[in-house]
């Protein structure tokens, strides 16, 4: 998306950047990311960060940011324009180490999660916690960031409420990892062609991008218009992948460890696997969505000041 809106950029032209995480194989933070691909030069961007979530945000729950930039002068007009009654914004000059502090506390918060599932209690999170941001701050500064930058709220701030919100999603996928899930729960409403192999396994985590198999993963083959997931068989696999959901067996298929799960339509059948592995969460939402040709943004917005008086 960057790469096509770059040649539409002035050279005043601020970014804001709120994605977080570190790219994979570069190491690179994303302001480092969007000045690769637009050629703009570090003062011009502005990461925004902060434990902030969504949800409280617009229940307008006091929140506070920092607003990140080489550039006092960018970091400052972007905290102008965010900061509200509600919204409180500090500048800091580590754009590098808020948005290591900012990536790299998912980790622990996946592992706060885990703790979670397993069944552990406050002394292990404490620990957790604890640990988590020493070894950040070693690793920020190794990384060439400032120690003081990990005590603020793109550190500590950001991993108090990644590890212990409800709405951290982080936490989420680290609390039903720690559960473990039967691959029989799993499979439930599936519609099974054929199965090769013991299905009493125990599956951490569901993928349809070989990329991100780890051990004890269930990988969905699905074929698109360009790849086809059943080509990426091989490496899931080698990646650690236990159960493959594929429409057709791989060529030369030998039975190894791996459980084979033939199905009609892997992308159906995701997404029932999906809804199981994740205790069925859209049976947990009130409004799911407005839909239709014309009117949709009245609707919401009608409904939105309508709730909002109710304080609903």
């Amino acid at each position: 998306t960057m790469a096509k809106v770059s040649n539409k950029l002035s050279n005043d032209t601020i970014i804001v950047n709120v994605s977080k995480g570190i790219e994979n194989d570069s190491l690179k933070t994303m302001s480092e990311v969007i000045c690769e691909i637009t050629s703009k030069d570090l003062s011009k961007i502005v990461t925004l960060y902060g434990p902030s979530h969504a949800e409280e945000v617009i229940a307008k729950h006091p929140t506070t940011l920092v607003s990140a930039s080489t550039s006092n002068i960018s970091a400052s007009y972007v905290q102008k324009i965010f900061s509200s009654s509600q919204l409180r914004v500090y500048t800091n000059k580590d754009i590098y180490g808020v948005e290591l502090g900012g990536s790299l506390k998912n980790v622990i918060a996946i592992a706060t999660g885990i703790c979670d599932g397993i069944g552990f209690g406050d002394n292990t999170k404490a620990a957790l916690l604890t640990r988590g941001i020493a070894e950040i701050t070693h690793l920020g500064v190794t990384m060439g960031a400032n120690a003081d930058t990990f005590n603020g709220l793109s550190g500590v701030g950001d991993l108090i409420a990644t590890c212990l919100s409800k709405h951290s999603r982080n936490r989420f996928v680290g609390e039903e990892i720690g559960k473990g899930k039967k691959l029989k729960e799993i499979l439930f409403k599936v519609n099974i062609d054929s199965v090769y192999g013991n299905t009493d396994v125990d599956i951490a985590n569901i993928t349809f991008d070989s990329r991100n198999v780890e051990k004890n993963t269930l990988f969905v083959a699905i074929k698109g218009h360009e790849i086809d997931g059943h080509d990426y068989i091989g490496e899931s696999i080698h990646n650690g992948a236990s159960v493959i959901i594929c429409e057709k067996l791989p060529e030369n298929f030998k039975q190894k460890k791996s459980v084979y799960i033939c199905v009609n339509c892997s992308k159906s059948a995701l997404s029932i696997i999906a809804s199981n592995f994740y205790d069925n969460p859209s049976l947990k939402i009130d409004l799911i969505g407005v839909t239709g040709t014309n009117g949709k943004t009245t609707i919401t917005s009608l409904l939105y000041k309508l709730f909002d008086e109710l304080e609903v």
